[in-house]
Parts: C-alpha cells; structure tokens; sequence
C-alpha cells in the first residue's frame, strides 16, 4: 500500500486541525483532508473512482449526524465496492466498552484508539497499516 493521501473525519475542527499537524510531522508530503459532517466525506467518498480513495480514514465515532458506524453502514448500501478499498482507524474519545467490542463486526476498520492522537501513536497505527498492507 502506498500511503499518500490521509482522510480525516471528525465533527470537531480542534481536533482535525491538532490531527493534521501530527500526520504532517510525519510526512509533510500526505495530502491530508478533512471534514467535520459525515455527510459530506460520504459524498466525496462514493464520487471518487477506486484510484483516488484515500489510503486511510481516521473516524471519529460520536457526531452528530451520522456516527462513525452509520457511516461504514451507509457506504456499505450506497456503494460496496468502495469499502473493500477502505482502511479505516476508529479514534475516538468514546470510554464506552460497547463502541470497542462493535468495531470488531467491521473488517475495514483496522486499529481503534483514543483521542487524541500523539506523535507515536499515529506513527505505529502507519507502521502497521504499511505492514498490513
């Protein structure tokens, strides 16, 4: 897997923003983009041809409109063949035991942490998926 565009998903822009800065640290060359409505990345994601779907998404869980879970299950409905291309890394600030052991039903989301996101741990969820994949 190359890893050259990062997709981050999260109702709060704190966050996002805090979350390109440590990714950026990383590797100053990522396209890296952002949204704050679920919506919205679903859209973009079901228009994208295969080639340019990013190699990872970092998903919040609790927003508003949609959850991070809604979303996995809407693209699953609204366009399949999307999600098998899909590498996607729950972070969340969700201390409910019930959103970790859910996560587990979904082959697409390949590592689940806390917010935020550090330094090193963004740096291992990479390693890893750059193993993986």
């Amino acid at each position: 897997m190359k890893l050259d565009k990062i997709m981050l998903i999260d109702d709060d822009k704190i966050f996002n923003y805090l979350h390109t800065k440590i990714l950026e640290k990383i590797n100053s060359n990522y396209e890296i983009i952002s949204y704050e409505s679920p919506f919205e990345a679903f859209r973009y994601l079901i228009n994208l041809a295969i080639i340019d779907i990013p190699s990872v998404i970092f998903l919040d869980i609790n927003m508003p409109e949609l959850n991070g879970f809604e979303l996995i299950d809407k693209i699953k409905k609204e366009k399949k063949e999307v999600l098998k291309h899909l590498n996607i890394v729950i972070v969340t600030s969700s201390l409910n035991p019930y959103d970790y052991e859910i996560h587990k039903q979904y082959d697409v989301i390949k590592a689940f942490c806390n917010k935020p996101l550090n330094l090193e741990k963004s740096q291992s969820i990479i390693n890893s998926l750059l193993i993986k994949n």
